[in-house]
């Protein structure tokens, strides 16, 4: 079976059983499907690199990659990690959790927006350098309390395979389901304080949203940042967003009212991505250029991505899916009349 293939409910059971299972680091070898002593030697000599990527505000998001062997075993454990916290997830996380087949309420950027529809008062924070706040020795915690309560050794060891520098690093698989975990207490606590007072609450990884037909301040922010303070999780004081009865709402980037659409900003930046692939793929097409080929296979990628997203939250049939899919593959296959005109001039130059 392939480690991104969906499984029913019943199977996520089945192989969060086996996980829990494990009672030596062998065991969760075999299970795994890793070599023999291979967690150990990756776990205490972990091999990454490390790379830049813009933000969308125009900053720098440091990553931390694992090499190839090390990636690969990450990918194997994060399969049974994810159907572990699919088995204890709670209520307000929606991202970067795997969804059963025919699951009803599946969890995702769309749902998690949904759940603050025709609210009156909305508030989002996010919770800054999310992953670099969760520590090994956080990390072996998890591992030896419920729901694994693995042996010592085993936590530890664990914990060195899925962590650099003492905390998660960004680019590992392990790191959002692992967040995930660690964020189980945190989670409860404001679902808890939330349904209190008559509050929708919702996380999408380090993104946290509340809303309510009721006043929302700044002291609810306050609050909001005290107890996640209580679990070492400082919020990004330059992010918070309060929205008042008049004001366009927006979580995860999407626009909430009566019904939740992707913010006019997102498509004008496709609608630049696509008039700029078109002139890739001609370049290349023109020149003949091969030097340039894995930098057009990552941007295609990325484009198709944001097409997806599009698909996902508008649907399959939708018009803006249906348009953006067709000028994708209009972009990949210029005007052969242009091309040959461009090589005709080359051969009298």
């Amino acid at each position: 079976m392939k480690l991104n293939q969906k499984l029913t409910r019943k199977q996520i059971y089945k192989k969060a059983k086996m996980l829990f299972s494990c009672t030596t680091l062998k065991d969760v070898e075999q299970l795994i499907g890793a070599e023999l002593n291979s967690i150990s030697l990756h776990a205490f000599d972990p091999g990454y690199f490390h790379f830049t990527m813009p933000k969308s505000n125009g900053e720098l998001r440091y990553i931390e990659a694992p090499e190839d062997e090390l990636k690969r075993l990450q990918r194997k454990l994060n399969h049974y990690l994810q159907c572990a916290y699919f088995v204890v997830r709670t209520p307000s996380c929606y991202g970067f959790t795997i969804g059963a087949i025919s699951e009803k309420n599946p969890r995702n950027i769309l749902s998690n927006a949904q759940k603050h529809l025709n609210c009156s008062y909305l508030i989002n924070v996010d919770v800054d350098d999310f992953f670099h706040q969760i520590s090994t020795e956080r990390v072996q915690f998890i591992f030896e309390n419920d729901p694994f309560r693995f042996d010592r050794y085993i936590s530890k060891t664990l914990a060195k395979l899925c962590t650099y520098k003492g905390r998660l690093p960004m680019g590992a698989p392990t790191s959002p389901v692992l967040s995930n975990f660690y964020t189980i207490e945190p989670d409860t606590e404001l679902q808890k304080w939330s349904e209190n007072q008559s509050i929708t609450y919702t996380r999408f990884v380090d993104d946290l949203t509340f809303s309510s037909t009721k006043n929302l301040n700044s002291r609810h922010i306050e609050s909001i940042s005290g107890i996640l303070d209580g679990f070492n999780l400082p919020l990004n004081s330059g992010k918070h967003k309060l929205y008042g009865p008049e004001d366009p709402k927006t979580v995860t980037g999407l626009v909430v009212g009566n019904s939740v659409e992707i913010a006019p900003s997102f498509y004008c930046a496709l609608d630049e991505d696509l008039v700029r692939l078109k002139k890739v793929v001609e370049v290349h097409q023109i020149t003949g250029m091969t030097s340039g080929l894995s930098f057009l296979k990552r941007f295609k990628q990325e484009v198709m991505g944001k097409i997806n997203f599009v698909k996902q939250i508008k649907g399959t049939f939708s018009e803006e899916y249906v348009r953006y899919l067709d000028q994708f593959h209009e972009a990949l296959e210029p005007d052969e009349r242009f091309v040959a005109r461009w090589t005709s001039f080359n051969n009298y130059v």
